[in-house]
């Protein structure tokens, strides 16, 4: 493992080594929703190979056995929605509806559960009568018991998922003692054993007797089925293939201890439910699909003129926090908040489907600063740090000789967490204890133009990396007078725009009318303005010098802002495209101008740059330089882990899905699917499909790969990253809204 302090001189002594991070997570690479290793096989021109056992099988979250509700058990991951805070011994569920989901493989047979429970005394002296819904289809009603005690009852096998499940709890009635609603408390549930797959030593997995194991996989029209297995005890086993609409293709396996090779020829490509059935004990000690390799999309990823970079130009990253790309001009947005950017953007390369991969600031800006998916750099949540085991961009560069500076309004991409990693110098505004939440762009503009008049005149001056963060749109929105009064903002409602105002609205102690949403979502496009206007200035400030011209230039965003567009307000709390859509423009000296319609990620921005300065990148990344030609068929990941949201999503060609693990949408308190999913042509995002076919299944099935026995709560951490934030630091991240 690398770190900052041996970074520079093994990564001279090592150019075009991958260092590899701490964990396997990190080396995710999902393609076709499989993990593909390349394979010796020269047969049929089968040229890569899938470990079904472990690239697969292993990820997947363990069948639900027990879940205990008690606080030092952590069942957060199982609870969906309608519940309170674990407490000592139990967890209650506080509304007139609760959910849980569970992890199952085995659709063959019913299982039973067993329920420990005690329902609040009712005033009416009503029973607590239960209706227990098993994936959208009521299997019965229990009545909670008044003290505390087991009740019992059959979950069909037909009604069963593979992989994930919900189970919900609609009661009769809700009591207020110490005004707080509260339904049914629960100690614990214990599921049917129905462990099928147990994991052994030297990679082995037991399969239990009589029991079937299915899961989901994207498999060609034709491949190689390549076996060991341990049968002492003469199993029928047998794998059976299922694709949507199709005859299932049966592969029956011998009945004693034998390797199996066999081409297997499907009656077309696509996704297949698989099931692997045994009868008597059986261990799979190998299971892989040799393949064809997948196609390659050449599609241009950028308009021609790509030229290499005249020796170390100069790199501008300008971040603007909390800005969605459809309110800009060059997006298409009606009001003409963005003259500025719609300049630059038209002068250069603009990119039409630019998406960040979490829905708030940390986790977005150490996704910009690594390469990497939230999941992989895991500075996901409020108390999570980035630390020092990634080699960050500005590390690298600082190792090219550039001279590194970070200007930042934005506490949350600060030394305390982990960003001050590789700069020089790192300026994070304001530098005093002033109680001012915003340091607005025109400020910072002051404080990097009188760096760059010394910088600029300095004798022996470096290539210079730059990283600007400016929170002008971020709310509390408080445009300066010259904005203050544009975009019609009188004919609108007013209503304070104050941090007090946006919790009071979520506690639902406010409901602000269609007019004052139109005044918060003017004012926030004001902000806007004003910071077109700073970064206007910026960029005359830098064509006055002789630098401009080979300078390469990003401007982008962490994340979006919603203005009840799902019933929410803010960020950091959904998926939807108000939040993950985000504007990208790149100029890139040599690069013809243009618009790009290829999907793109901040996960980019590093290894692009790295490209374009012809360096070999420190490790394996996710995200893609944007000069390769990632094409049209990407499919992108994104996440989110804060306060009481968990929630996972893919972006492919057609459809985006989202996996909502746990959340609390306030004010609204919408009950919402499990998992949502959009065409790509619903770019609002309003007529949700539901889930349709296998294909949907499996997306789903990759989604819940990080979550399960892997998903951390808010206040945990892994590695050691997490970190005592200090109160001044604390009250500015609670002015800015980060903290309820």
């Amino acid at each position: 493992m690398l770190n900052r302090k041996s970074f520079s001189h093994q990564y001279k002594m090592s150019t075009g080594c991958c260092f590899p991070f701490t964990g396997n997570s990190h080396r995710i690479l999902l393609t076709l929703g499989l993990t593909f290793f390349f394979s010796c096989t020269q047969k049929d021109n089968f040229n890569f190979t899938y470990d079904v056992l472990n690239d697969c099988i292993a990820k997947l979250p363990k069948n639900t056995r027990h879940i205990s509700f008690a606080k030092q058990d952590n069942p957060e991951h199982y609870l969906h929605y309608g519940w309170s805070q674990p407490e000592t011994t139990h967890t209650w569920s506080n509304a007139k509806q609760a959910a849980l989901l569970f992890y199952s493989y085995n659709t063959k047979q019913n299982q039973t559960l067993k329920i420990t429970w005690q329902a609040i005394k009712s005033q009416t002296n009503s029973a607590q009568d239960t209706d227990i819904v098993l994936n959208g289809t009521s299997i019965g009603t229990l009545t909670a018991p008044q003290s505390l005690s087991s009740s019992t009852i059959v979950l069909p096998a037909h009604l069963i998922n593979p992989g994930i499940n919900k189970l919900e709890f609609r009661y009769t009635y809700t009591e207020k003692p110490k005004n707080r609603d509260l339904s049914v408390s629960f100690k614990e549930l214990i599921f049917t054993d129905t462990t099928e797959m147990i994991k052994q030593p030297s990679d082995n997995w037991a399969q239990k007797p009589g029991s079937e194991f299915s899961f989901f996989m994207e498999l060609p029209s034709a491949f190689e089925l390549d076996i060991r297995f341990s049968n002492p005890q003469k199993s029928n086993a047998r794998i059976d293939m299922t694709g949507e609409n199709t005859n299932t293709v049966s592969v029956p396996l011998p009945r004693q201890d034998r390797a199996l090779r066999k081409k297997i020829v499907l009656p077309r490509a696509g996704t297949y439910r698989i099931s692997l059935s045994v009868t008597n004990e059986f261990t799979w000690k190998q299971f892989k699909i040799h393949m064809k390799k997948p196609g390659i999309d050449q599609a241009a990823a950028l308009p021609s003129g790509r030229k290499k970079l005249p020796d170390k130009s100069d790199i501008l990253i300008y971040v603007i926090d909390t800005l969605r790309s459809d309110h800009l001009g060059c997006y298409g947005y009606s009001r003409n908040t963005s003259p500025n950017i719609d300049r630059f953007a038209e002068d250069n390369t603009l990119y039409l489907n630019a998406y960040t991969p979490a829905s708030w600031t940390r986790p977005s800006g150490a996704s910009i600063v690594t390469g990497l998916l939230p999941r992989n750099h895991n500075t996901m949540s409020r108390k999570q740090k980035l630390t020092d085991e990634f080699i960050t961009l500005a590390e690298m560069l600082q190792a090219q000789g550039y001279h590194t500076i970070y200007f930042s309004t934005n506490g949350n991409v600060g030394k305390t967490f982990g960003f001050d990693q590789g700069f020089d110098q790192f300026i994070c505004l304001p530098e005093s204890k002033s109680r001012e939440v915003h340091v607005p762009s025109n400020k910072v503009n002051d404080r990097i133009f009188s760096f760059m008049d010394s910088y600029n005149n300095s004798k022996d001056r470096k290539p210079l990396f730059m990283l600007v963060w400016v929170t002008d749109p971020h709310s509390p929105y408080t445009p300066p007078d010259f904005a203050a009064d544009l975009f019609g903002i009188n004919q609108y409602t007013p209503i304070s725009n104050g941090t007090n105002t946006f919790r009071n609205i979520k506690k639902g102690k406010i409901s602000p009318t269609p007019s004052q949403i139109e005044f918060l979502k003017t004012r926030y496009d004001q902000e806007i303005f004003s910071t077109d206007h700073s970064f206007g200035r910026l960029l005359e400030k830098l064509k006055n010098t002789a630098v401009y011209k080979n300078m390469v230039i990003v401007l982008t965003a962490d994340h979006g802002e919603e203005f009840f567009d799902h019933g929410g307000l803010q960020h950091g709390h959904t998926l939807y495209n108000e939040l993950v859509r985000i504007p990208l423009v790149l100029k890139i000296p040599g690069l013809n101008k243009g618009t790009c319609r290829n999907k793109v990620q901040l996960i980019d921005i590093y290894p692009t740059i790295l490209d374009l300065l012809e360096i070999e990148p420190p490790c394996q990344m996710d995200g893609i330089s944007l000069l390769r030609n990632p094409g049209q068929n990407r499919k992108l990941y994104f996440e989110e882990n804060l306060g009481h949201n968990i929630l996972f999503a893919r972006l492919d060609t057609e459809k985006k899905v989202i996996f909502n693990q746990k959340f609390t949408r306030l004010p609204s308190k919408k009950i919402i699917p499990t998992v949502e999913i959009f065409e790509n042509t619903d770019t609002h995002e309003i007529f949700p499909l539901g889930i349709k076919n296998y294909n949907d299944r499996l997306v789903l099935q990759e989604l819940i790969y990080t979550t399960g026995d892997n998903a951390s709560s808010d206040n945990t951490g892994k590695s050691g990253n997490t970190v005592e934030i200090p109160p001044e630091l604390d009250e500015r991240l609670r002015a800015l809204g980060y903290v309820q």
